[in-house]
């Protein structure tokens, strides 16, 4: 109820937290995304006032980890209209067939051939590692990365990325 297969609440008794984990499930133990409940309707709203809810209107909940990763990349297709999606090598989205196809690690390959297509990993930046890397801050090391890899594609830069 308060985790899920990755993930494990081993260790934590904080009292606050079982009284609530307990009030709730004595309520309702499990809720499917589509369906709406309270405490859901108030973290939904939180979220959206967080976000700022002069451009944030709506929360798409889900189940866990690999389901919002495939959730996410067909949003972003959808509302892009591009295929490609960029990730890291030594990453783990989800064992879907979307998400794993995400993930960089390289012992899903043999089984996933001929799988989801559009998916294109990248290195992750090494600060201290890098011979190319040094001097310069972790967020100019990504940045030129993404240049490379857009730039090598289908896919026109951002325009903030021109600006600089």
């Amino acid at each position: 109820m308060a985790s899920l297969l990755v993930c494990s609440n081993l260790g934590h008794e904080l009292r606050r937290s079982l009284k609530r984990s307990s009030e709730q499930a004595d309520k309702m133990c499990f809720m499917a995304p589509a369906y709406a409940s309270e405490p859901k309707s108030m973290l939904a709203k939180m979220l959206v006032e967080a976000a700022g809810a002069d451009t944030y209107k709506r929360v798409f909940f889900t189940n866990g980890g690999a389901e919002s990763n495939e959730n996410a990349i067909k949003m972003a297709r959808m509302v892009t209209g591009r295929t490609k999606i960029f990730s890291c090598y030594r990453s783990y989205h989800g064992a879907t067939l979307g998400a794993s196809n995400a993930s960089g690690d390289w012992r899903r390959y043999a089984a996933e051939i001929g799988g989801a297509n559009g998916f294109v990993h990248f290195m992750n930046p090494q600060m201290y590692r890098d011979g190319y890397t040094k001097g310069v801050d972790d967020a100019e090391v990504t940045k030129n990365i993404w240049m490379r890899w857009i730039c090598s594609s289908d896919m026109k830069a951002p325009e903030m990325w021109q600006q600089s």
